[in-house]
């Protein structure tokens, strides 16, 4: 086997090529992982978890700021609300601030998702529009 596949592991799409394997991780990591990333931020924030149909939902919100219109920052696939540390104290200067760790994702559930991409999508839609209310 080649180096690459020795190291991700496999021909199959969850290891293969390029793609790493997932590694179960305890929530006493995760826990530990997000207080390491979140003392990069100043700005005060507001963690809490919303309850949804799919799951809880973590969020990290700033304090309002002159009742203009938040800023609701998703991450991509393979990230968290993590990447947004070093983007949050600038913004939260001139807008509320919400990031939350989409499900599957960070500290938020990892319900089992459908297996076709339109279930996959209409999952996460409804998750955020619940998340919003």
């Amino acid at each position: 086997s080649s180096g690459i596949n020795a190291e991700y592991g496999g021909d199959t799409p969850t290891g293969s090529g390029l793609w790493p394997r997932w590694r179960p991780t305890s929530s006493t990591e995760l826990a530990r992982s997000e207080k390491r990333v979140l003392a990069f931020v100043q700005t005060p924030l507001t963690i809490y978890n919303t309850q949804t149909t799919h799951g809880k939902v973590r969020t990290f919100r700033s304090p309002q700021v002159n009742g203009k219109l938040p800023l609701v920052m998703l991450h991509g696939m393979g990230a968290g609300a993590a990447m947004w540390v070093l983007n949050i104290d600038s913004l939260a200067k001139f807008r509320q601030v919400f990031a939350i760790d989409v499900l599957g994702f960070g500290r938020s559930s990892r319900p089992t998702f459908p297996s076709d991409p339109e279930g996959v999508e209409d999952m996460y839609v409804t998750n955020l529009e619940e998340w919003r209310k």
